[in-house]
């Protein structure tokens, strides 16, 4: 597969952009690609009746995102199962690289299990897209394993081939966390630090973060590709690099 990931910090605005990428390139919809190939393989002849019946109301677009995701997390349950299915020796570098830079930003150990919980869970969906989809299929990931990884130990590791790298102004950064707090959807870390305690924790994570993409650049191995968020060219920039990523796959030689 072509993975592409959405990097950026907290509060940059990844989401935002990731669902007009969606919306402007719906064929590129990781559920429904990953949803696609999961019909296709051999295994799905053998998932129980009532979790296969729901591919007929997908198909009657009677909620399709319900019972697209009970197909996925079934297979996700089941994916140990599966034939050469195995987290190998690069899956552990990476899951190492990640439990080194827990300690990066001071955080307290409630926060560090919802984080780690959250990692385990993203990196098996990472895992079941890498095991069903083709060598074509572009896979663009938001909050993905990058992005909750703060530390990179190994270049020999696989690492996306594009990173949408999302950068905006510190002081709008910290505003945009402050922001989500007063419209009542803040994270952990924002609704149980006072104002001075987030204002340092941003200013640690957001230099944490810059450090991690410097050293994803230093490997030379993957197109880091920049945009400054919220500005009039962002998403036509996005836009621009997409539609190249798919025509080059296009001329690809066979």
């Amino acid at each position: 597969m072509i993975w592409i990931e959405c990097m950026g910090p907290s509060g940059v605005g990844k989401s935002y952009y990731y669902q007009r990428l969606i919306t402007q390139f719906p064929e590129l919809n990781p559920d429904v690609i990953l949803y696609n190939r999961i019909k296709e393989s051999k295994y799905y002849k053998a998932f129980p009746i009532h979790v296969r019946l729901g591919s007929q109301f997908v198909k009657w677009n009677i909620k399709p995102i319900f019972f697209r995701n009970i197909i996925i997390q079934h297979t996700l349950k089941n994916i140990g199962k599966f034939a050469g299915f195995a987290f190998d020796e690069a899956d552990k570098k990476f899951i190492a690289s990640y439990f080194k830079g827990t300690d990066y930003l001071f955080e307290d150990a409630v926060l560090k299990l919802k984080k780690i919980e959250y990692f385990s869970k993203s990196l098996l969906l990472y895992k079941a897209h890498e095991y069903f989809l083709k060598e074509n299929d572009i896979y663009i990931a938001e909050d993905g394993i990058m992005h909750q990884c703060n530390e990179f130990l190994y270049a020999d590791v696989k690492y996306p081939k594009v990173v949408f790298y999302f950068m905006l102004d510190h002081k709008k950064l910290l505003q945009n966390r402050f922001n989500r707090i007063k419209n009542g959807n803040p994270t952990y870390i924002e609704a149980t630090s006072t104002p001075e305690a987030l204002e340092a924790y941003v200013t640690n994570y957001n230099k944490v973060y810059k450090a991690k993409i410097e050293k994803l650049r230093a490997f030379g191995t993957i197109d880091i590709f920049e945009v400054e968020s919220r500005t009039e060219n962002c998403l036509p920039a996005l836009i621009e690099k997409v539609k190249n990523i798919q025509q080059n796959l296009i001329r690809k030689p066979k």
